[in-house]
């Protein structure tokens, strides 16, 4: 018999707005998660779940209160789902696959630090600015080089050694940036961090963990991401022991800092080395190319997850439930005693007209944290304050390797994508350049006389303002173990044990503006994510008319890495 199990998750949302009767209550959204399970081949369809044939019909069966603390509290409906529009979505055809939960943290996380790398470009870029303003720096004879590029190169691993042969003294360049194409590097990242024996470890705060600052460590897990800055595994200098650092064998595969961020900027945009054969190859024989991936399969979990991103949308089909608290004095009570902020928890608790849920339940617990006006999820890390990200301090210094630390985030308009692939792409032109210049094999080397001995850096470009955060693989990673704890209390019938913070139900970010002389006279803000759009019913051809609604900016990315 097909299974289903219902996850209610309450959310903080503030207070109702002025244009309702209640306003000045205070405000949560109830947002439904189906994991619909079909036990045999005719149950691979929505036919087979009767409750959600007409999910919006089927919420006038259940009735909603709020659970905080010991009270169970009325709640005060906001939103009328449309069981129309649902069965213009969803039919008993459409195809149900088994939910499969999808374990993300045993994924490799391949990022890199913008903050490092853009702190390389202005430092670099600025000096050649000075010294170099009206003609390109020079790159050859190596000995003649203008200092400034010498030492950029040389920060980023070109590096020369002189040795006395017979009666004169001879330069020869020793293995530059190029030495990672040889897959021995990524060989052992992939032994080392990027595997199921990764020697990372981050420590996973419990389903139930309360405090940021000692939070409940549940497990370690291992952390397939690399540390975002290079530790210098030989103080002493060049030839001397490895320090005692853990991961001191995979530091010493870099001679700096810089040289370590641009390797993993490289790795992050070319994930797959080309094999011996290919790098031998002028031209593509087009022999063996891999098909291209086939279109993914939308079934009714696929249909819902897609619809993430419209918010009225969800609101319509009853997949998010609108409420005002009815009786909300605890609230109140909390934030006087707290001298303005409050905190406590809620849970949402369901009552159905037939006795019992025609399924399993999960109703875990969400942590809120309220100020006057305010109502939100409370955060369990530093990263956020009341529901906004703590941007105080962040700036565009970008200072990488001592000062800044502790910053959040940093801020740019920089490129810092193009920085870093056009700075690695300079980098090995220039140090193979040199490597020819300095060969024996001629009298003047092998670079011939067409070569340009000036040569123009890789020119940067604006890229609007963006936020960056120092160290987010890593944060990733932690989040993505705690939710995998989550997730397995939930299968195990513990839903009750569990305790969401904004960490594990954050989708992503959304930017507001101000005019600054607006913040004396109107204090108010104007939305970057909001939108007015129309959307058309391909079945149909019918119109959906939809409020205008708000997006939001997703703060990571993933792709497919089957290297490794």
């Amino acid at each position: 018999m097909a299974k289903q199990m219902f996850l209610w998750t309450v959310l903080p949302f503030g207070k109702v707005t002025d244009d309702v009767p209640e306003r000045g209550l205070w405000r949560v959204s109830v947002v439904v998660s189906p994991r619909l399970t079909p036990e045999a081949s005719d149950e691979q369809v929505l036919g087979a779940f009767e409750d959600w044939l007409n999910w919006p019909d089927r919420l006038g069966e259940i009735e909603f209160t709020l659970r905080m603390g010991p009270d169970s509290v009325p709640l005060l409906p906001l939103t009328e789902p449309d069981g129309e529009l649902w069965k213009k979505l969803f039919t008993p055809e459409t195809p149900v696959a088994g939910f499969q939960y999808e374990d993300v943290s045993q994924s490799n996380l391949h990022s890199f630090p913008v903050r490092n790398v853009l702190s390389f470009a202005k430092r670099n870029y600025g000096q050649l600015a000075v010294q170099s303003a009206s003609t390109h720096p020079t790159l050859l004879p190596w000995d003649d080089a203008h200092p400034d590029l010498k030492g950029m190169l040389g920060e980023i691993g070109t590096r020369t050694e002189k040795m006395p042969v017979s009666d004169r003294e001879i330069e020869v360049a020793l293995p530059g940036f190029s030495r990672f194409y040889d897959r021995k590097t990524d060989e052992q990242m992939r032994e080392t961090v990027f595997g199921p024996q990764s020697i990372y470890r981050v420590p996973v705060p419990g389903p139930d963990a309360e405090e940021a600052d000692l939070p409940p460590v549940a497990t370690r897990r291992r952390r397939r991401a690399l540390s975002p800055d290079w530790v210098n595994p030989r103080p002493g200098g060049p030839g001397t022991p490895l320090s005692s650092a853990f991961d001191a064998v995979l530091m010493d595969e870099f001679n700096s800092a810089d040289e370590y961020s641009f390797y993993q900027a490289d790795r992050f945009y070319r994930r797959a080395r080309p094999t011996a054969a290919q790098a031998a190859m002028k031209y593509p024989d087009y022999q063996n190319v891999p098909p291209p991936p086939p279109v993914p399969e939308y079934d009714f979990h696929r249909i819902v997850a897609s619809y993430a991103a419209y918010p009225e949308l969800l609101r319509r089909l009853g997949l998010v439930l609108d409420f005002a608290i009815e009786e909300s004095s605890q609230i109140d009570n909390r934030i006087a005693a707290g001298g303005g902020t409050g905190v406590g928890q809620i849970q949402i608790e369901t009552t159905w007209a037939s006795g019992s849920a025609p399924g399993d339940e999960a109703r875990p617990r969400t942590a809120w944290l309220a100020r006057p006006g305010r109502f939100v999820p409370r955060p369990r890390g530093d990263d956020q304050v009341a529901g906004l990200l703590r941007l105080e301090n962040t700036d565009d210094s970008w200072a990488s390797h001592s000062d800044n630390r502790n910053n959040l985030f940093d801020l740019y308009q920089v490129d810092p994508d193009g920085a870093a692939i056009k700075t690695v792409n300079f980098t090995l032109t220039a140090q193979n350049l040199v490597a020819k210049s300095l060969s024996l094999t001629q009298p003047h080397g092998e670079v011939t006389y067409t070569t340009g001995k000036r040569q123009s850096v890789a020119a940067l470009r604006s890229a609007g303002i963006g936020v960056s955060q120092h160290g987010r693989a890593g944060a990733v990673a932690k989040d993505a173990a705690a939710a995998d704890l989550k997730n397995t209390e939930i299968e195990k019938g513990n839903s009750d044990g569990i305790v969401l913070f904004s960490e594990d139900v954050l989708r992503g970010y959304r930017v507001d503006v101000m005019n600054v002389p607006d913040i004396v006279n109107t204090d108010k803000w104007q939305s970057l994510c909001a939108r007015e759009g129309d959307y058309d019913l391909i079945a149909s051809a019918e119109k959906l008319d939809l409020p205008s609604d708000e997006g939001h900016v997703s703060g990571a990315s993933t792709s497919n890495d089957e290297s490794g």
